[in-house]
């Protein structure tokens, strides 16, 4: 079915950035906003797509300084779940290697730490050469992203919605056990995927922003030292009878051989 657009996209640039970017006309209409994630994206799609942009400068200092890093890091974090999103960075492989920036950082370290972000934190990078053909990008990336996700619902990767459908499972079968540790460690010990354990901030996102679960604090435990966390069914959680098959079958047997173990190691 082909689609039909009659007015083009907003462009929102986050009120943080410093030197934004001046994008030519029609049909696209720029606002300033704050950003959760990202310095661009579009109106009503904050949460689908994200654009970092990065001098070259800014790039390589921001790689090889410490709290740097760790600052860009958590807003790459912000950005995976993204169903667009990359990084912009004005200048070339060619500059990097070369060392054309400011800071002393090792040509070599940086652009390792460049394909870093992007096999470790999944997050595309762009070398755009210049801040000329970093603005045309991000405009042709922004106007492409608006066309691709109009009319579409937010994607969530195969294994994530396996991951929720097992966490619902697991509170839908075993009601009385919501403590936020025990539900998380039952969570990873069920989902075969290897990866699980660093996916789980994403996971429970998910889940939170579906309305699947909340988060409640537990104050009916008042002799622990630190305060706990529930975690609790959401207003829009699927039915059990509306899970997959498999995924209860599962997360039944695993809690049933759970209390087996628990209860040999209790008549021991």
């Amino acid at each position: 079915m082909t689609k039909h657009f009659s007015i083009g996209p907003t462009i929102i640039v986050d009120t943080r950035e410093q030197h934004p970017y001046a994008f030519d006309g029609p049909p696209l209409t720029v606002i300033r906003k704050k950003l959760d994630a990202g310095d661009y994206s579009i109106a009503g799609m904050e949460d689908r797509v994200a654009v970092e942009r990065k001098s070259l400068d800014d790039f390589a200092g921001t790689l090889t300084n410490a709290k740097r890093r760790e600052r860009f890091f958590a807003e790459l974090t912000r950005m995976e779940n993204h169903d667009l999103c990359c990084v912009v960075v004005e200048g070339s492989i060619a500059d990097i290697l070369a060392g054309r920036y400011s800071s002393s950082a090792n040509p070599v370290s940086v652009f390792g730490a460049a394909v870093g972000l992007m096999t470790d934190q999944h997050v595309p990078v762009v070398f755009a050469g210049d801040r000329q053909h970093a603005v045309a990008f991000v405009q042709a990336f922004l106007l492409q992203a608006w066309k691709s996700l109009s009319g579409t619902k937010r994607r969530i990767d195969p294994a994530h919605m396996d991951a929720l459908h097992q966490l619902v499972a697991l509170l839908r079968l075993d009601p009385d056990q919501t403590d936020y540790d025990t539900v998380v460690s039952r969570h990873i010990w069920v989902n075969p995927s290897k990866g699980i354990a660093a996916q789980w901030g994403r996971i429970l996102r998910l889940a939170i922003k579906n309305e699947w679960i909340v988060l409640k604090e537990n104050t009916s435990d008042e002799d622990s030292p630190l305060p706990s966390r529930l975690i609790l069914l959401g207003p829009k959680a699927p039915r059990l009878e509306d899970l997959p098959l498999k995924i209860r079958t599962n997360v039944r047997q695993m809690l049933e051989k759970n209390k087996l173990q628990h209860t040999e190691h209790t008549e021991r």
